[in-house]
């Protein structure tokens, strides 16, 4: 991925699980449990609640 430096691992994960409705208005069934986890050194906290925003960058310039 572009997004990881060469020396960097992104790892994409996922798990079937079961689901139980916690109140009678939630059905049970199967979810699935997507994990996603990088070995780099993390956004810093002032970035934190940008990350997900329509215009985001991610380069180096602008983190």
């Amino acid at each position: 991925m572009s997004l990881a430096p060469a020396s960097g691992k992104i790892t994409v994960s996922f798990d079937v699980e079961r689901h139980c409705g916690e109140n009678r208005n939630e059905e049970s069934g199967q979810v699935i449990k997507i994990t996603v986890a990088d070995s780099g050194c993390g956004i810093p906290h002032e970035k934190l609640e940008k990350i997900f925003g329509k215009t985001t960058c991610n380069c180096a310039i602008c983190l």
